[in-house]
């Protein structure tokens, strides 16, 4: 005799709530690993804004305790109760007297204003910045279609470590003349850029004519930015926007323009009669033959050998990325072709090196800064392939990595200002003194640290020691070594 409940037999009841347990068990773990997916993602977000945070508040850190340095002293005065009015005042007067006798660069201008204004402001200008370099190079480096929120905070925080992990000169984020000079002209050069590397971007920026002036005026900032910048980007932007204008899209006379007033920005700078007198100082100073293909020939291989040598940490950590990306098999070599296309203006930026009059490792920033964003492309895309528990370790790794680094700076930046502080109060003491009018004697500062780090530049104290008396109204003169 069969026991059943409602026509079903006993049999085929516990059958069904076997069944039913059994997907119910199922069901219990989707939803556990999916809740512990979402752990594991969260987790790593808060650990992604802990890092970035960090280290946009060590850089800050950073910069405010770097004291004056090298040209700093040319470039600015000691202001004392100044009001605003009277610090910008002087500074439009001093920046036409430096960008007709010596330096038109835009960013000579801007270090004159900064070096005018209180610390605070220049500190606070130099954070934006730096949080703006990382943003402006997170959108170059993530995908198109993956820009949200948090894909853009992992992309700037990988930018941020690759700043202190591995950019071959950290003075241009943490050197007062060299942040207004490379950095911040820097940040606006990349705006400039991004337009012509992102459909996204041009739709939302140049959508009215408003917003397309305001980058026309940018476009002409830009050219009068450095010497060697604008003849490496123009051939990607001729390019992109003769793409526009076959396909005919709506941003093609935009663009058009834009590459127009950057190319007269660009020739003004070079035609700048400070341009000119500044050259042929160096060709004097420095007795630099007459150009000849020989000439040409050393100078393009001194030029190579020096990127290479201030590169290295870019390069390896570039080939070691890729190498991992190839073995692990993430396709992370499939890009877009406006992106292989950056490369490009490195070279070409590394190129134009060969035509200065003497090498500065500065002049490789755009080419650096387009290092860094393949360097992040492919880490991002690798990020994205490992399990979310090794994701999550690897970015804590890289984010304590980076720390220490920038704990080093700090603590190599603190122990320098503390040097110069000793020696700005020594003259200051001294000021208004029979040795201030006689000539006092100070020592040029020595300091251990890695050029990488910190740029000692009391080599240009020594040599242009009359400027730095000017500063101080005070006579000095160097103890025998």
């Amino acid at each position: 005799m069969q026991i059943s409940f409602h026509g079903l037999d006993y049999k085929t009841t516990l059958n069904f709530f076997e069944i039913r347990g059994t997907g119910m068990k199922e069901s219990s773990i989707v939803e556990h690993q999916d809740l512990t997916k979402q752990n594991i993602a969260t987790r790593v977000e808060l650990w992604v804004f802990f890092f970035l945070a960090l280290l946009m508040l060590l850089s800050a850190l950073i910069f405010s305790v770097s004291p004056m340095n090298g040209e700093d002293y040319a470039l600015t005065k000691q202001f004392n109760d100044a009001s605003f009015f009277e610090r910008a005042s002087w500074a439009i007067q001093r920046s036409i007297q430096q960008s007709t006798h010596w330096n038109a660069r835009l960013g000579e201008q801007l270090a004159i204003f900064w070096l005018a204004m209180p610390k605070v402001w220049f500190s606070i200008a130099n954070l934006i910045s730096i949080f703006l370099l990382s943003f402006i190079l997170s959108l170059f480096a993530t995908p198109e279609k993956k820009w949200s929120r948090n894909n853009l905070m992992l992309s700037s925080l990988l930018v941020i470590i690759a700043f202190f992990l591995l950019w071959p000169r950290l003075e241009i984020f943490f050197w007062r003349t060299a942040s207004a000079g490379y950095l911040q002209p820097l940040v606006m050069t990349l705006l400039l850029l991004l337009p012509f590397y992102s459909l996204r971007a041009c739709r939302l920026l140049l959508s009215t004519w408003l917003s397309t002036t305001i980058f026309v005026l940018l476009g002409l900032l830009c050219g009068l930015s450095f010497e060697n910048v604008p003849p490496a980007l123009l051939p990607y932007m001729a390019f992109i926007t003769y793409l526009h204008f076959k396909k005919k899209t709506e941003f093609r006379t935009q663009l058009g323009l834009i590459v127009l007033i950057y190319l007269v920005g660009w020739a003004l700078l070079m035609t700048a009669p400070s341009t000119h007198a500044r050259t042929a100082y160096y060709i004097t100073a420095l007795n630099i033959p007459a150009a000849s293909l020989g000439y040409f020939f050393h100078q393009s291989l001194a030029v190579l050998l020096a990127f290479v040598a201030t590169s290295t940490p870019l390069l390896v950590t570039l080939f070691t990325v890729l190498l991992i990306n190839f073995y692990l098999k993430t396709g992370s070599w499939r890009q877009p072709a406006r992106f292989y296309l950056l490369l490009v203006p490195a070279a070409l930026c590394i190129a134009s090196v060969v035509k200065a009059p003497y090498i500065e490792p500065r002049a490789f920033t755009l080419a650096w800064t387009i290092l860094i964003i393949v360097i992040v492309r492919l880490t991002y895309e690798l990020l994205q392939q490992l399990p979310e528990r090794l994701a999550q370790v690897a970015i804590i790794c890289l984010g304590i990595s980076s720390v220490g680094i920038a704990g080093q700076v700090l603590a190599d930046y603190l122990d320098y200002s503390r040097k110069v502080s000793w020696r700005t109060d020594f003259i200051m003491e001294k000021q208004n003194s029979n040795e201030c009018k006689d000539g006092l004697t100070i020592q040029i500062i020595k300091n251990n640290s890695d050029i990488r780090i910190l740029n000692n530049r009391e080599d240009w104290v020594a040599g242009s020691l009359h400027q730095v008396s000017n500063y101080f109204n005070c006579k000095l003169r160097l103890s025998a070594p």
